[in-house]
């Protein structure tokens, strides 16, 4: 099986991961102090709206799965972590900043965000 991190280097180059993680250290730090008020700001900071309910449950739901596999396994959340140039947050914890990348890597490949309409 491929691991969160296989999974998006196959995808996408350091650079995308490297902007997506410091998009979630910056969602981590300025989007509230609440989960709820957290995925709301990061998805209004990408897309340029407001999130309907049923997104906000689908980005709890993607950010819970993604902290506690990187929980179970920190040293891949570091790897993820530590792609690309800018230095990583290391006062924010590591599964957080981790689950954080993989949030914003999965909002800046939304059709939405990537399509003007």
């Amino acid at each position: 099986t491929s691991t969160p991190l296989q999974a998006l280097a196959l995808l996408n180059d350091v650079q995308q991961v490297e902007a997506a993680r410091l998009i979630g250290e910056r969602m981590l730090r300025e989007g509230g102090s609440t989960l709820e008020a957290r995925l709301a700001w990061v998805f209004q900071l990408v897309t340029g709206r407001a999130a309907n309910p049923r997104e906000l449950t689908i980005l709890r739901r993607l950010y819970e799965e993604q902290a506690a596999a990187f929980a179970a396994d920190p040293s891949e959340a570091e790897r993820l972590t530590k792609m690309g140039e800018a230095p990583t947050d290391g006062s924010l914890p590591v599964a957080a900043r981790a689950a954080g990348t993989v949030l914003a890597q999965m909002l800046l490949n939304f059709d939405e965000t990537l399509m003007r309409r």
